[in-house]
């Protein structure tokens, strides 16, 4: 399955989630091209937990492969800047 092109599905109530916590469906789609590639993953059962850093925000996605489309369950994230990050 290409992670780039995969329809992604929000789950009931999810989009409103998703608005609130900052997260949007391209985050969501860097977080499946970076697990189901290189990344890595947590996986129990039929679900499946990523994350990916992009910039100084960290996004994370709860999902799970159905039929030819992943459906999105929940999403966290949070923004950080580490002091080893701001050194040059």
């Amino acid at each position: 399955m290409d992670m780039t092109t995969v329809e992604i599905r929000p789950a009931e109530g999810v989009a409103d989630v998703m608005e609130e916590r900052g997260v949007n469906l391209d985050d969501v789609r860097e977080i499946l091209v970076y697990a189901e590639g290189e990344g890595g993953k947590l996986v129990d059962g039929d679900r499946c937990l990523a994350k990916k850093r992009i910039g100084n925000f960290t996004a994370y996605a709860e999902y799970r492969i159905d039929g030819d489309a992943v459906e999105v369950l929940d999403v966290y994230g949070h923004r950080v800047l580490l002091t080893e990050d701001n050194q040059e």
